[in-house]
């Protein structure tokens, strides 16, 4: 195998393999560590993807001329190589679409700490509504929104004919997440526990 060739084949594959390990070790960890270098190895990878092409075209062009490998065999290593090269640029989007969507996920878990069931329990604010149902006492539930907007997260629910309403957070916006623990008291009084990521 042309030693051109190889460079073109690892051109394709270490930005991939060096991507995907990032991205596993950031969902393992959390660390922004990963994250900033997820984000350089975009920019690194492109680099060598754009260098890898090069150097397949120059393979292909060589190989082309030299009348030992055969042209529908030339053709076929050439093709392959270009799509290991080019899958590079799919895979880097679709792992920062998925990061995104991770780390912008807002978790609400709400608790039924009083003796009453709550009824229509649901969580407003940010552009989005999210519903938790029925809530008998002792249960806990968990649900997930997506801030479209900035604004003000806020809960609602009806214990015994009254609606128990309060804040969750003052501020939320389209570029955050969060991971937020409801408790809804016996006296209906609120508090809220943010839970650091």
């Amino acid at each position: 195998m042309p030693t051109t060739y190889r460079i073109a084949l690892l051109s394709g594959i270490m930005p991939l393999l060096v991507g995907v390990t990032i991205f596993l070790l950031w969902l393992v960890t959390d660390s922004d560590v990963f994250m900033v270098a997820g984000i350089l190895t975009m920019y690194a990878g492109t680099v060598v993807v754009v260098f890898g092409l090069v150097v397949l075209a120059r393979f292909y062009w060589k190989a082309s001329v030299d009348t030992e490998i055969p042209r529908r065999k030339l053709k076929l290593r050439t093709a392959l190589c270009a799509a290991l090269l080019l899958i590079n640029f799919p895979a880097a989007v679709g792992l920062s679409i998925i990061a995104i969507w991770l780390k912008t996920e807002y978790s609400i878990t709400i608790y039924n700490a009083s003796s009453a069931i709550l009824h229509d329990v649901r969580v407003v604010g940010g552009g989005e509504e999210a519903w938790f149902g029925t809530l008998s006492s002792g249960e806990n539930t968990q649900n997930s929104i997506w801030i479209s907007t900035d604004g003000t997260l806020r809960i609602s629910a009806v214990r015994e004919g009254d609606t128990i309403s309060g804040v969750i957070d003052d501020y939320v916006t389209n570029s955050m997440g969060g991971n937020t623990h409801v408790t809804i008291h016996p006296d209906k009084t609120i508090s809220v526990k943010y839970v650091s990521d």
